[in-house]
């Protein structure tokens, strides 16, 4: 599940093994609306910042990074392992997506044909769920939830900030 920050929208996933369906549910009128339908294997949606896009992480065998183009309804493949690429975030203007693979965070500039390049090492423990602050940081967790990092979405050094 995800909210966006725009608009007054919620994502939720729901469906059974392999036969996942994403909605928009509007908090004010209760409407729903499909977007799309039979998403196998759906780990994580992330709504791009202006709501028209859609970041999914869906298990093909490894896990890979797509994003779904709302109003097409057109997805693209971002990600083609072999090894597991997992919880996508958006950069503030939507322009990139930020992602961790085994021991590294790594970023996708989509404008520039998805070629994904390292930000950081991701210290041992690290690697879980991310956010892109509008002053160009990406915070990230720890797996177990006890640290919290801090790197430039540019690349650099991740900082511990705590733990």
């Amino acid at each position: 599940m995800d909210a966006s920050a725009g608009e007054d929208l919620l994502i939720y996933a729901g469906g059974g093994s392999g036969d996942w369906q994403l909605v928009w549910v509007d908090r004010g009128t209760k409407q729903i609306t499909t977007v799309a339908d039979k998403l196998d294997n759906l780990q994580l949606a992330r709504i791009s910042p202006d709501g028209n896009r859609i970041a999914l992480q869906l298990d093909t065998g490894t896990a890979d990074i797509w994003v779904l183009d709302v109003a097409r309804g057109v997805r693209t493949r971002l990600t083609f392992g072999p090894i597991s690429n997992t919880e996508p975030v958006w950069s503030p203007d939507g322009k990139s997506l930020g992602f961790f693979t085994p021991g590294k965070l790594k970023r996708i500039v989509l404008a520039q044909g998805a070629s994904a390049v390292p930000i950081c090492d991701v210290p041992a423990g690290g690697g879980r769920t991310g956010t892109w602050s509008a002053e160009g940081d990406i915070l990230f967790g720890s797996v177990q939830g006890e640290m919290i990092f801090r790197v430039p979405a540019a690349g650099g050094l991740p900082e511990k900030l705590l733990q």
